[in-house]
């Protein structure tokens, strides 16, 4: 299972919080059901030394756990943050639905 590494995420969020609007946790494959910001406003909006899940869950054995960084000059970055593995297969009755595949098509990729 692919965990949030919320250690990874804070470390992310210190090396860019000079330029950095909003930080925010989820799944890629998933997003708009589970994206939770963690830091706005030049604070954390989320203790990340005491989390332990983002929008009730804490990883997935299909769904990549990402941070989205949005930074003040409106550009938009979505890198891994994750430790463990997975298949990365979607289970078959999680089909999206009409709503969501539209919305799902219009993200970011994952920068590697």
């Amino acid at each position: 299972m692919k965990k949030y590494d919320f250690a990874k995420a804070h470390g992310f969020i210190e090396a860019e919080k000079e330029v950095l609007a909003e930080a925010i946790l989820g799944m890629h494959e998933d997003w708009f059901w589970t994206g939770e910001t963690v830091w706005k406003n030049g604070k954390y909006a989320v203790n990340l030394a005491t989390v332990t899940k983002i929008a009730g869950i804490s990883g997935s054995s299909w769904a990549t756990p990402v941070i989205k960084l949005k930074y003040t000059d409106g550009k938009e970055r979505f890198l891994e943050c994750y430790k463990g593995e997975s298949s990365g297969t979607k289970p078959d009755f999680l089909g999206l639905g009409v709503f969501s595949t539209p919305m799902q098509d219009s993200i970011a990729p994952i920068e590697r």
